[in-house]
This record gives C-alpha cells, sequence and structure tokens, in this order.
C-alpha cells in the first residue's frame, strides 16, 4: 500500500480533478474496518512513517496529528480511520460526527448476512457457530431486558442479534 501512495497519488488527484473539475484537494484514508486506537496492530501508522521517506510530511503536529501532506503540491493528504470513526467517516465524509452509529447499519446488515451463511454453510460451520454460540454465552454477554428497541426485536433473529453482539464487541474492545 506505501508503494502505490508513494508511486500514485500525484496521478490520483489529477485523474479527480478530470472527472470532477471542482476538485482542488485530494484526502487518501487508510481505512480499519473495526477495532480501536488500542487494538490496531499499527500497521496503519507504518504506512504513515514510509510516506515520510516518498514525499510526505506532517501537516502540523499539534492541530492534525497523524494527517501527512505532501511536500510537492500541499494539496494531497493522507491520514488513518479506525473502527467506527472510519464508518462514520464512510456515511459522511464530510461531517462524520453526525454519523457516528453508521457503524451499527453495517453490523446489522453482516448479521443478516452471516445468518444465510451460516444456515446454508456446511456442517463443520454451523457445528462451530454452535460452539462460538455457547462460549459467548459462558462468557454472560446479555442486553438488559427490554434495551433493544421493539424494531430490533421484530426485525432481528435471536441469531441475527447474537452475531450483532459478537461483531459490536470489536468495536468496544479497548484492550486491557
Amino acid at each position: 500500500m506505501t508503494t502505490a501512495l508513494a508511486e500514485h497519488h500525484e496521478t490520483w488527484l489529477e485523474q479527480s480533478k478530470k472527472t470532477y473539475p471542482q476538485v482542488e484537494e485530494l484526502d487518501i484514508v487508510i481505512g480499519l474496518t473495526y477495532g480501536t486506537d488500542r487494538t490496531t496492530n499499527n500497521k496503519d501508522n507504518q504506512i504513515l512513517a514510509k510516506l515520510l521517506d516518498h514525499g510526505f510530511v506532517e501537516e502540523h503536529r499539534e492541530r492534525c496529528p497523524g494527517v501527512l501532506i505532501d511536500s510537492k503540491t500541499q494539496t494531497i493528504r493522507v491520514y488513518r480511520r479506525i473502527g467506527q470513526e472510519f464508518w462514520a467517516f464512510i456515511g459522511n465524509p464530510c461531517e462524520s460526527t453526525s454519523a457516528t452509529f453508521v457503524f451499527l447499519e453495517i453490523l446489522l446488515g453482516l448479521a443478516k448476512a452471516l445468518d444465510i451463511v451460516v444456515e446454508t454453510g456446511p456442517l463443520e460451520d454451523r457445528v462451530n457457530t454452535k460452539i462460538q454460540q455457547l462460549a459467548i454465552a459462558l462468557s454472560q454477554l446479555q442486553f438488559p431486558r427490554n434495551s433493544l428497541p421493539a424494531w430490533v426485536r421484530e426485525k432481528f433473529s435471536e441469531k441475527e442479534l447474537f452475531w450483532f453482539a459478537t461483531a459490536m464487541s470489536a468495536f468496544f474492545d479497548e484492550g486491557i
């Protein structure tokens, strides 16, 4: 990814300008679909660090920590988004703070899709799913009584809510 960013960022900006003449700048977001700052494996940070050797500089360490900008034109920015912050950015790139729960929509969609896949999957997958369900139940992952909105109770099966709860745990794992 570092090589692609280093070699093609100027081309990407020029192509964007051709396609959308009003474009003046390009933001390249390195997105991690799940996790938190504490649980990331830091590959995103490694990419940013390597870009410092390929024509990028820190935009402003205090005001914009972790944001790089190309030193040649100062019109191409590269930065990262992780987990909830990534999905909020996907939901509304211009004002991601107004889309903080987009990740829930994604998780609900995945829960529905996983239910279909598991029911039609191989026997081993179905058995593994039941083992996972037992492990989760034993760890006492619970929704408090009447905590789910009525529309969730009506539209989602028990299995789908299990997948939802399992996936949600990845967004709130801040480590030990």
